[in-house]
């Protein structure tokens, strides 16, 4: 029973290494290997320089290398052009990365959401002048914190804040 278990474990550990070296003839294909393409000079009767001719040619597929051959998803063949279509490289580059450790998550910074705070009187005024915005809108004025209070002078005195405002609206 135990070489079951162990010819089990060899065909599944064959199974991964197959794949990762799928992805890793995927990843690291190059192009050069299946087309290659040159521009050639294109020359008159006086031996002048034209214009050029690009040609592109395929490598046969009893040439084709097999990690090259893995990389080719498509060969199309139509009125004459021939288009190759490999695998999406980006893919395969970012499962293997994955498969490697290289992506690793960030741990998320600890968080916590309070949906009920039990605070003293005291507390709970502290608490929320903490949590005021730390900066005023800048038409503000000062914070009431800072502006005096008429209970804390005691009663004005409206005679003398009547009088103020006639001598401004006097001037205007």
């Amino acid at each position: 029973m135990a070489s079951v278990w162990r010819r089990r474990d060899n065909r599944e550990l064959t199974l991964k290494d197959r794949t990762l070296r799928e992805l890793e003839r995927i990843a690291f294909a190059d192009i050069r290997d299946v087309v290659t393409w040159a521009s050639t000079p294109e020359f008159s009767d006086a031996s002048e320089i034209v214009g050029a001719v690009d040609t592109i040619s395929v490598t046969l597929s009893d040439r084709l290398t097999p990690d090259a051959a893995a990389a080719i998803m498509n060969v199309f063949h139509k009125s004459g052009q021939v288009r190759v279509e490999m695998h999406d490289k980006q893919a395969a580059l970012v499962s293997l990365a994955k498969h490697l450790g290289l992506f690793q998550d960030r741990p998320a910074a600890p968080s916590a959401t309070v949906n009920q705070l039990n605070l003293g009187l005291v507390q709970a005024e502290e608490a929320a002048r903490l949590l005021r915005p730390v900066r005023p809108h800048p038409l503000a004025g000062p914070p009431a914190s800072l502006r005096p209070s008429l209970r804390d002078r005691g009663q004005p005195d409206l005679a003398r804040v009547r009088s103020r405002f006639a001598s401004k609206a006097s001037v205007n």
